[in-house]
């Protein structure tokens, strides 16, 4: 099937639907009072025109504060306006589609509040059909960290003892950046999120089960990262600075000229953090052996610095489209020092002999992305075109040097075992997307979407292990461990989706279609991998008005996890030499049928949803352990029959009083996983959970205190357990200098408890091994705001979720 005959099928199945027809649409709301709480009857809500403000239509509160009126389809501004109170302005979008708004609390006016003034945090998360969006801007517990550490502080996102991030207890999350795909070192997110302070974020969006208009990869999900963009007119910007415990420092700048037609921003941010690692290994071999235990630990400190800067334009095109421009560049460089203590024990658990291995990693890398983006509204139908085009480089330069020393039983240097070796692991990422996506409403309800997607990536991996031979004084290149391994991934997707409503009744169904071509060379044995596959992804959501605050949702998708180029590549890492690290270029991709049902109430104090997920994955991709010669191990990837998830979810948010919220949330799930395929012992099953509460207290004219708890259940992977894992953070924060400085102090996991433990059994051997990255950091930080600087909550970007995707319900 070839990438022209699926574009046959859209062109067609687009002019079957085409139509336009004017029509309008219902925009209702309720406003309240931002303290109390308590509806504010009799107000004046009004529509404007935005280009020059004139009145388009409106509606008086009625005595619930409710409202309701109808406008065609377009862009406005809404208005609303009350007496002793500060008049709100909102940009609203009517699409195809009735319109409810949520949030609309108006505050007392500056004479109202000089007894209390209380700082207003707006609504931590709100709901949509395919997903969940925290406005993350008040986020005090991580907001001096990465965007990793922010994500682990949002219910239902977990990070392992790698960084890789799952959602619910599944993996593969695809990670987007204001609404496209990663391009920056794909299959490492941990390093991508590494580079973004958390500061620099607006919303994080949980799309937990993706419609067809995203990409079919990600079984577990898509997290979109929306970073915050100034729009106010003229020149604004910001400063901030931290600085946290065992030195960890960072420092940024943003700046703002808008013009109205032409946005001009720049951002600079520098992080230098010293962070340790610890590691232990205890390992029992059921054979008969000298030494049957292996005992190791290593503890180690990194150095890192990141400079990354951003800069972009924006021109607006008579008001009804735009054309931007913008790169991203991050240079890295970073340098590891870690020390492998590892301790063979005979049957009595004294030592036989030891190995002290001293490793110093340095590396540099610097990537770049630039891209163009363009919308444009064609009538005032509701009929766009959007169209992306992005290009992006990796490259990492890395040197590993290994000192290691052999002790006897007596602890004794012996200089004969000295061993001294080079590895040189340089790699290069390269990858071109390129999208169009088209929408139009059809009659007085429906509307049609179709779009293309190409991706074309390739990578390098190149590893040069080298073992310093002493009586000729210089380095041997080792076979054996030294390969380079090419991979090159196309991709064409092509989807159509088609929305509508026919009374309390909301549908949207979707089809998408993929074409991959993969190509991976191993340079070693002269050796290619080549599998080439096409796929339909249908996806279906369904949604249903049960009152004016309760909504039931139901949706399926189907999903697909392709191995990327670590889980693929050969060359074998050998940087502990007791536990091995390869891939298996014959991994194939697993894929997923995914099923929601979702009941949302909402009431004045009280946001309530309740869900039921499953997921049923076949030909799953797991990591595996394997014994590798006599002491050593060597973990792998394979393809297991089949995964089985279902859970169900619950998340609050309440806010009980004008200065308290909270929001909690609850996930209960049983997940199995059926690899006998495999081996023997692959076949495991375990119930879980996890936990989360965060709290805002806000006392008027003193200070905001947030808190965060969470703690996550036990992990089933197929030789073995996770552990749970609990941790709490907490943060204050307070304005100063009229509002326009902050000072913040966070500390995370305040009492060190956010350890990863992993219990592995395997016919040859019991393993249990221990991880401790630093989590527990106490930072100060400050940020300086000039010119009336306002962080854009918005993205432009298609696919963000902003701008009529999936909230048509």
């Amino acid at each position: 099937m070839q990438p022209q005959f699926l574009l046959s099928i859209l062109i067609f199945i687009t002019s079957f639907f085409y139509g336009t027809v004017q029509s309008q649409h219902l925009i209702k709301g309720k406003v309240s009072d931002a303290l109390t709480k308590q509806p504010l009857p009799f107000g004046n809500v009004a529509l404007l025109d935005p280009s020059d403000s004139s009145l388009l239509g409106g509606d008086i509160t009625k005595e619930n504060g409710r409202f309701s009126f109808s406008a065609a389809p377009g862009r406005y501004i809404l208005q609303v306006a009350y007496v002793g109170y500060s008049t709100l302005h909102k940009n609203i979008h009517v699409k195809n589609k009735d319109l409810t708004l949520t949030g609309l609390r108006l505050r007392p006016s500056a004479e109202q509040l000089e007894e209390i003034t209380v700082r207003g945090v707006s609504n931590a998360m709100e709901i949509d059909v395919d997903k969940r969006i925290f406005d993350v801007q008040n986020n005090i517990v991580a907001e001096t960290g990465t965007a990793l550490e922010l994500l682990e502080t949002l219910p239902s996102v977990q990070l392992d003892e790698e960084g890789n991030i799952s959602m619910r207890g599944s993996g593969d999350i695809l990670i987007y950046i204001n609404g496209r795909p990663t391009n920056l070192m794909a299959d490492d997110a941990e390093s991508v999120l590494e580079q973004f302070p958390a500061n620099a974020i607006a919303k994080v969006e949980l799309i937990t089960n993706p419609s067809a208009r995203y990409d079919a990869a990600g079984v577990g999900g898509i997290i979109n990262i929306v970073l915050k963009e100034n729009k106010l007119q003229g020149f604004s910007g910001s400063v901030n600075a931290a600085a946290g415990t065992r030195h960890k420092y960072n420092a940024g700048v943003n700046l703002s000229y808008n013009t109205g037609s032409w946005n001009f921003f720049t951002n600079y941010n520098y992080q230098y953090r010293q962070t340790y690692f610890l590691g232990e290994t205890l390992r029992n071999y059921r054979s008969d052996r000298v030494s049957p235990t292996l005992d190791q630990d290593f503890n180690s400190i990194d150095y890192r610095t990141s400079h990354l800067l951003r800069l972009g334009s924006e021109y607006s095109i008579n008001n009804r489209g735009s054309i931007g421009a913008f790169i991203n560049a991050n240079y890295r460089p970073a340098v590891r020092n870690r020390t492998y203590n590892i301790r063979h024990l005979n049957a009595g658990l004294a030592l036989d002999s030891m190995f002290v291995r001293d490793l110093r990693d340095e590396n540099q890398s610097f990537n770049y992305e630039a891209g163009l983006n363009f919308s444009y509204d064609i009538d005032t139908t509701g009929q766009k075109i959007f169209a992306t085009f992005t290009y992006s480089e990796d490259e990492r330069e890395r040197i590993e040097t290994i000192d290691q020393i052999f002790l006897n039983d007596q602890l004794i240097e012996d200089p004969a075992n000295l061993e001294r070796q080079l590895f040189d692991r340089p790699y290069y990422n390269r990858q071109i997307i390129a999208q169009a996506d088209y929408e139009n409403p059809v009659g007085e309800k429906g509307k049609l979407e179709a779009g293309y997607r190409g991706t074309f990536s390739f990578r390098n991996r190149l590893q040069r292990f080298n073992d310093f031979n002493f009586e000729l004084n210089e380095y041997i290149l080792n076979d054996f461990f030294s390969n380079e391994f090419d991979f090159t991934e196309n991709i064409h997707a092509l989807y159509t989706i088609w929305q509508s409503k026919a009374g309390k009744l909301g549908y949207q169904a979707g089809l998408r279609a993929e074409y991959t071509g993969t190509l991976g060379y191993e340079y070693s044995l002269d050796q290619s991998f080549e599998n080439n596959y096409f796929d339909l992804f249908p996806s279906l959501f369904l949604s249903y008005d049960l009152n004016d605050n309760t909504d039931l949702q139901v949706n399926y998708s189907r999903r697909i996890n392709r191995p990327g180029s670590w889980s693929l590549n050969p060359v074998i890492m050998a940087q502990d030499p007791y536990n091995l690290r390869t891939g298996n270029p014959e991994l194939n991709p697993e894929y997923t049928h995914s099923f929601e049902l979702n009941l949302i109430k909402d009431w004045d104090q009280l946001l309530f949803t309740a869900g039921a997920y499953f997921q049923h994955s076949s030909n799953v991709m797991t990591r595996i352990v394997e014994s590798f010669d006599e002491n050593a191990v060597i973990m792998t990837w394979a393809n297991a029959n089949r995964r089985q998830t279902a859970g169900i979810e619950v998340v609050n948010q309440y806010n009980p009083l004008s200065w308290l919220d909270a929001t909690f949330t609850a996930n209960f799930f049983r997940s199995e996983i059926i690899g006998s395929n495999i081996g023997e012992g692959m076949d495991n099953a375990t119930n879980s959970w996890n936990l989360n509460l965060m709290t805002n207290a806000r006392i008027p004219k003193f200070i905001t205190v947030q808190t965060q708890v969470f703690y996550r259940g036990p992990i089933v992977i197929p030789q073995g357990l996770i552990d749970p894992i609990f941790s709490m953070n907490i943060g204050f924060r307070k304005d100063i200098l009229n509002n326009k400085g902050t000072l913040s102090l966070n500390i995370s996991d305040v009492f060190n408890t956010r350890i990863f433990r992993i219990q592995t059994t395997t016919p040859n051997f019991e393993q249990t091994r221990m991880f401790n990255r630093e989590t527990q950091i106490a930072t100060l930080s400050f940020i300086y705001r000039f010119g009336g600087y306002k962080e854009r909550r918005e993205s432009r970007d298609r696919g963000s979720g902003n701008g009529g995707d999936d909230d048509m319900f």
